[in-house]
């Protein structure tokens, strides 16, 4: 009797069971982007630190990271992806200051959970193709009443509650208005006012923000004073930084976050 080899999707379906999130990114990388993955020491902690939020470990999470480290790749499309895999049922508001930047999330979110590849690995998630749904990007179902939700700083959600909200930088970090502290108090606002209310249970709502650090009160500084959860990845190590992650593997004053991508003449 011959014994039948697992097919390539129960291969790939079993190492994401087996090895979580850095597995599904390893995976799924070329499918989102152009750009070669190179694996760092700091895509780990990323994973780690979002695999809690799915747990339940930790309820509200700051990832600091410099431009360029793969923080919205990661988190924006290949996390909830990842998430739907599993329970198609779960339901996100995806927030960033440009419109632009929350659409091509999106998009590459639905271009991957719609594929063929995703589908024949992971059947359970499925997104209606009739005419209307079939090119939605700012707003599109599952059938298993999940939804992904994309709307830009300031702009209501109403209507709309979620187990997550994932906020990707709620400032533009070039925008005049940052000078003045119009922005800072305007995100404070919306976070506090819009979305507060925005979950499907408010006791477990989860929310995971992305953003480089631009203020002494920006978003973040108010996730963290409300007791969030902070990953905080420097470009160049410091030691005495307040938020220093305990396995940040960096000795050196001054050491790379990710040479292999971002060289020191680069830097």
């Amino acid at each position: 009797m011959r014994l039948r080899l697992p097919s390539e999707a129960e291969r790939d379906r079993d190492a994401v069971r087996r090895h979580g999130l850095r597995e599904f990114v390893k995976r799924t990388w070329h499918r989102v982007e152009r750009t070669p993955l190179v694996w760092n020491w700091h895509l780990d902690a990323h994973c780690e630190h979002l695999e809690a939020v799915t747990r339940g470990d930790i309820q509200d999470l700051v990832i600091n990271e410099p431009p360029g480290n793969s923080k919205s790749l990661i988190t924006n499309i290949l996390w909830p992806a990842w998430e739907w895999s599993d329970d198609p049922g779960l339901r996100y508001i995806c927030a960033s200051y440009a419109e632009k930047l929350v659409q091509r999330d999106a998009r590459k979110t639905r271009t991957l959970v719609t594929s063929d590849w995703f589908k024949e690995r992971w059947p359970g998630l499925e997104i209606p193709t009739d005419r209307t749904a079939s090119t939605a990007v700012s707003a599109y179902y599952t059938t298993a009443g999940g939804f992904r939700y994309s709307v830009t700083v300031r702009q209501p959600v109403t209507g709309h509650h979620a187990h997550t909200h994932i906020i990707d930088d709620p400032i533009d970090p070039q925008g005049a208005a940052l000078v003045s502290g119009v922005e800072l108090d305007e995100v404070l606002r919306w976070w506090n006012e819009t979305m507060s209310s925005r979950f499907v249970d408010l006791a477990k709502g989860k929310t995971v923000l992305i953003m480089q650090r631009l203020h002494m009160r920006d978003l973040a500084a108010e996730m963290i004073r409300r007791g969030a959860t902070v990953l905080c990845l420097p470009m160049r190590f410091e030691k005495a930084h307040p938020h220093r992650y305990p396995k940040d593997p960096r000795t050196e004053e001054g050491e790379l976050l990710n040479p292999k991508r971002f060289p020191e003449a680069a830097v």
